[in-house]
């Protein structure tokens, strides 16, 4: 079990978003230097955006606890990513369990991170194919709060996962660097509506420029916020 700030063993490290807060004075830095947008931004943060609807239109399973959000998982989501990375906000301690079943994985947070968001990688061996319950707890709750998801059949992962490779080596071909690699995946998943995948992918980025620490910031603030913010 590895909290996401270890996770440059991994190669998916994620440190580094400013707080909600600070969203305005991230917004003023870019104003001064501005550079254009990777292709495809634009589709990919209306996914984003409709994605977020979504979720608050079908209240996300029910009324949240305080200052709950998930932001990589959500409802009857279906993911590709066998090792998924959780993103979220709210209670500390996660696990994993087959439906109804006792939790076969859990990890608790043990600080607060500074802007509020965790993050954590399920590291253990890769999710089989099936139904799964991302389960959230607290002891000051009676019950725990439980987002069921779906891990993608074999043929469909294998699918993709030659595609991404395809992405993968053209990206290598041009030396795209950390972030419009990142980007690239994200755009990727978004394309075929994975949204957990792509929102992943958004956050993989072990030293992120002030312009990639702004899109993380819009991405909390969309999904977790009755405001959306503007498209970038």
């Amino acid at each position: 079990m590895v909290s996401l700030h270890k996770l440059s063993r991994f190669g998916l490290a994620v440190v580094g978003l400013v707080a909600i807060g600070s969203v305005s004075l991230a917004r003023a830095g870019l104003a001064q230097a501005q550079t254009p947008d990777p292709p495809g931004l634009a589709s990919m943060w209306d996914f984003f955006r409709r994605e977020a609807e979504d979720r608050r239109a079908g209240d996300n399973g029910g009324p949240r606890v305080p200052g709950q959000c998930e932001i990589t998982i959500a409802d009857h989501q279906l993911v590709w990513n066998r090792n998924p990375a959780f993103v979220w906000t709210g209670l500390k301690t996660i696990a994993l369990r087959q439906p109804a079943q006792a939790p076969f994985w859990e990890e608790t947070v043990e600080a607060a991170a500074p802007d509020g968001v965790h993050r954590v990688l399920y590291s253990e061996a890769p999710l089989a194919p099936g139904s799964y319950e991302l389960a959230f707890s607290s002891p000051l709750l009676a019950t725990g709060i439980f987002t069921p998801f779906e891990v993608m059949d074999d043929d469909t992962y294998a699918q993709i996962a030659t595609e991404l490779e395809t992405l993968e080596d053209s990206l290598a071909a041009e030396n795209a660097d950390v972030e419009t690699s990142a980007l690239a995946r994200a755009n990727f998943f978004a394309d075929r509506g994975l949204a957990s995948d792509a929102l992943q992918a958004l956050f993989a980025v072990a030293e992120p420029s002030p312009e990639m620490q702004q899109r993380q910031v819009e991405v909390v603030e969309m999904f977790c916020s009755d405001e959306q913010p503007e498209a970038p």
